[in-house]
């Protein structure tokens, strides 16, 4: 019987030593996973590293070509019609089909039509609130269209 109770007592001990070593495994690539990430700058400032703020040597990461959040605004809509001027597309006019007359019907397909998204997440995200819908625009510019696809 005593046999049996070792046998037992060293399959229980391998286990419990197989979870603990697994547990502090685990641990150590976590701990070491944030330290070469999140961690890095606050632990080198804690541990006596240089501090980014109060040391002149570190070139500013982040500079910008304007003075003003309006300024760079400006600009980057100057940047925008730039560069749907260069990719408009130029269309063949068969039958004088354009410019569509106002008062024109027409019939918008996708679901994208319908279903537009305004923004992102990260760079690409916005609030949206100030866009306008494609019937928006379609209104605005004096057509009609087909409300059973919108």
């Amino acid at each position: 019987m005593s046999k049996e109770k070792k046998k037992s007592t060293g399959k229980a001990g391998l286990i419990t030593w197989f979870a603990v070593t697994a547990i502090v495994l685990a641990v150590l690539i976590v701990l070491t996973v944030l330290e070469q990430g999140v961690l890095y700058s606050i632990l080198g400032t804690v541990l006596g590293g240089k501090k980014p703020i109060l040391d002149d040597s570190y070139a500013p990461i982040y500079t910008s070509d304007y003075n003003s959040r309006d300024e760079a605004i400006e600009a980057g809509n100057k940047l925008n019609l730039q560069i749907e001027q260069e990719g408009a597309v130029l269309l063949v006019n068969e039958d004088n089909a354009l410019p569509m007359a106002k008062g024109s019907k027409i019939s918008v397909f996708g679901k994208n039509s319908v279903d537009l998204v305004l923004g992102g997440s990260g760079s690409g995200g916005g609030m949206g609130g100030e866009s306008k819908t494609l019937f928006d625009g379609l209104t605005a510019g004096g057509f009609e269209f087909n409300p059973t696809l919108k």
